[in-house]
């Protein structure tokens, strides 16, 4: 698999960041917080407190803090006779909750868009300075399960995540995954054309290797900083491929121009 990453050239911080990250093949990471998203990562938590939330609460306890089963099925025939204060069991449920939100604002986002953005001329304007900047392509090679990669899901309506599902996520990884991946990876739909990928590390604000990166691609209006663009086509690796993005002369889309060995000697 292969992803893209749209960067602009409009700072000298902006290019300082651009060849750091092609000459190290390392990715910054964000946390939710600094995200163009204003809901990032902000699902609905369902504060309902059913039989069902409660069982799986106490199989909870039993499983990770060693509860005694057999007063767990006392609590719960106590539940069914309405005979139990459920507002301790709650509260007790609920920090759990937050512990879980808490780990989540520390993972660090780093968003990519799947390799057919690259034609996509919205992108390139607002992601990569008006078409001035570039786009970094970085190959996953053979994913594994635990790589951090996740696709996003596109919604109508935001993600709601009831009781039971964060605390499963303490003990059943299946749930745990689950969760991850509603909480980490689904976005409103005005953000449907983006097409992101993103691989998600368990600390924000750090660089993080993301694959190999095997192409950067200059923007269709990167001759506007052509000073800019020499400078950092000299400090490409050798084996890393250059591109020129150039409009299609038949359609909107946006179509690559191999970058010349000539052209690339005499940088």
């Amino acid at each position: 698999m292969k992803l893209i990453k749209f960067r602009s050239l409009q700072s000298k911080l902006d290019f300082d960041r651009v060849a750091a990250t092609i000459n190290s093949n390392e990715f910054w990471h964000d946390n939710r917080k600094q995200q163009n998203d204003v809901f990032e990562m902000s699902p609905i938590f369902n504060t309902d407190f059913s039989f069902d939330e409660f069982s799986i609460f106490l199989d909870y306890l039993c499983y990770e803090q060693s509860f005694d089963r057999n007063r767990a099925t006392d609590l719960r025939s106590k539940w069914l006779q309405d005979q139990l204060d459920k507002n301790s069991f709650f509260s007790d449920a609920m920090k759990m909750k937050t512990a879980f939100t808490t780990k989540i604002d520390n993972f660090g986002i780093c968003s990519f868009s799947s390799a057919d953005a690259i034609s996509n001329p919205r992108l390139w304007g607002t992601y990569a300075g008006g078409g001035t900047g570039i786009a970094i392509e970085t190959d996953l090679g053979k994913l594994k399960p635990n790589d951090g990669i996740f696709k996003v899901t596109y919604k109508k309506s935001r993600p709601i995540i009831s009781l039971s599902e964060y605390i499963k996520t303490g003990f059943i990884a299946e749930s745990r995954t689950a969760v991850m991946q509603k909480v980490l990876a689904t976005k409103s739909r005005v953000w449907i054309d983006e097409h992101e990928i993103r691989h998600v590390s368990l600390s924000a604000n750090t660089l993080e290797r993301v694959g190999t990166i095997s192409k950067v691609i200059f923007g269709p209006k990167s001759d506007r900083l052509q000073a800019e663009k020499n400078v950092l086509i000299a400090q490409i690796p050798g084996h890393i491929q250059i591109c020129e993005a150039r409009p299609s002369d038949a359609s909107y889309d946006v179509k690559l121009i191999p970058y010349s060995s000539k052209k690339r000697s005499q940088n």
